[in-house]
């Protein structure tokens, strides 16, 4: 290469202009992949305790007395503090997981 052409690229920190599109080619691919997964984990979780609360309001409806209702709100808060305490795992998990991918991406050197 000339020492002309040479000075016109661009000084990204030794990384040239072709590696940088291509890093951002795999980090966009890994940041989608991360949106996509957590998009429809969000979707899943949401329609789980929209089924859950249409079953609590069917159970508050039949309770006879105060017992009755005592125990359908007790359910109901410990199952709302499970199925939360589960999807807050499932989403670090799934959060972790993506920081290594998009650490990997960003990483890899191209081929």
């Amino acid at each position: 290469m000339k020492a002309k052409e040479k000075a016109k690229q661009a000084d990204f920190g030794g990384v040239s202009s072709m590696e940088g599109l291509d890093m951002a080619g795999r980090l966009s691919n890994a940041i989608m992949d991360f949106i996509g997964k957590s998009g429809a984990e969000f979707v899943e979780f949401v329609n789980a305790r929209l089924q859950e609360d249409a079953k609590v309001q069917q159970a508050l409806l039949s309770c006879q007395n105060v017992e009755d209702l005592s125990r359908v709100q007790a359910d109901f808060v410990r199952t709302a503090l499970e199925q939360y305490t589960e999807e807050t795992g499932r989403m670090i998990r799934l959060s972790s997981a993506a920081s290594q991918e998009i650490l990997g991406a960003a990483l890899k050197k191209s081929a």
